[in-house]
């Protein structure tokens, strides 16, 4: 056999595997390939599963599962109906792919949507420091305490001081985590078990890793005494933009708007298990968390006015 001949049969041979190998891989594969994934949603769900991993009572597959779901409609929505051929190299299929600001607000969403579901296995976790029988009696700062926040059920607690906030293990009063507060005010609550902590930033509400001082999620035009801890996986909060308070599910990094029209300035965990009151405005509104499947959601039982006429 001539030697021309051999290089086209090993040719030939080498696009039929590489077009088998496409044909094996979906279209919405062969999208998010050839524009990969930020590399922020790629250490976000990184960061998941090493979390998830250090707390071993965690499964993840149901993560897994909606991460792929969310994947297969970034590349259709983003792909706007253009489906490669199987001989498309990836370049060709990359510059085929025109809206790069679909993919860019995608990504954004999906570092936010599993950054959520970091919160709210640190949500879940064990407290930080168990609450101490005997407290210590001092905690160090750098100079004069301005502010201070303690977990309900923890043995942790944040010191404020013009420089800095300091998270502390309220059992031998050591310092847990140190950060700079140039850009933060600690203006918000620790979660219940001490692992995470509400700031603001730029009038935003940033959720920090209490331990690491990482931040996690951010709440545009949200402040921090807006923000109000659910248990041991969720939140309301109040943005500033929005009619009514909203509801985040940290479980699955879903969020449902509360049909209540409150200045949002407390949320109070009533006698009924599940229920709980929302006040603010000369206003209380009513609303039960309830389990559904995968996780939870709310609803409202009454909102009414106060009057405080003698």
């Amino acid at each position: 056999m001539r030697r021309g001949a051999s290089i086209g049969i090993v040719f030939a041979l080498a696009v039929v595997l590489v077009a088998c190998e496409r044909l094996r891989t979906s279209t919405e594969d062969r999208i998010n390939a050839a524009v990969a994934v930020s590399a922020e949603a790629r250490e976000a769900r990184q960061a998941f599963d090493d979390l998830a991993r250090s707390l071993s009572s965690v499964n993840t597959e149901k993560t897994t599962n909606e991460y792929r779901s969310r994947l297969k409609v970034r590349a259709l929505e983003c792909a706007h109906g253009y489906s490669p051929s199987i001989l498309d190299s990836r370049k060709k299929v990359r510059d085929a792919l025109t809206d790069t600001e679909c993919f860019r607000r995608f990504d954004e969403s999906l570092a936010q949507w599993i950054n959520m579901r970091r919160v709210g296995l640190l949500l879940s976790a064990p407290p930080l420091r168990p609450i101490p029988d005997d407290p210590a009696v001092a905690l160090p700062a750098d100079g004069p305490i301005r502010q201070a926040s303690f977990a309900s059920q923890a043995g942790v607690a944040v010191l404020a001081t013009d420089a800095s906030f300091n998270v502390l293990d309220l059992g031998d009063g050591t310092m847990i985590h140190s950060s700079d507060r140039s850009r933060r005010d600690l203006i918000g609550a620790l979660s219940p078990n001490g692992r995470l902590l509400v700031t603001a930033e730029g009038g935003d509400s940033v959720l920090v890793d209490s331990e690491t001082g990482q931040a996690l999620v951010r709440f545009a035009r949200t402040r921090a005494h807006h923000f109000f801890w659910v248990a041991d996986f969720g939140a309301i909060y109040k943005p500033e933009n929005q009619q009514g308070p909203i509801f985040s599910d940290f479980t699955r990094g879903v969020e449902t708007r509360i049909p209540v029209n409150i200045f949002l300035e407390k949320v109070v965990a009533t006698s009924t298990n599940g229920r709980y009151a929302l006040l603010g405005g000369r206003r209380v509104g009513i609303v039960d968390i309830v389990a559904v499947p995968q996780g939870w959601t709310v609803k409202l039982v009454s909102e009414v006015g106060l009057d405080y006429s003698p």
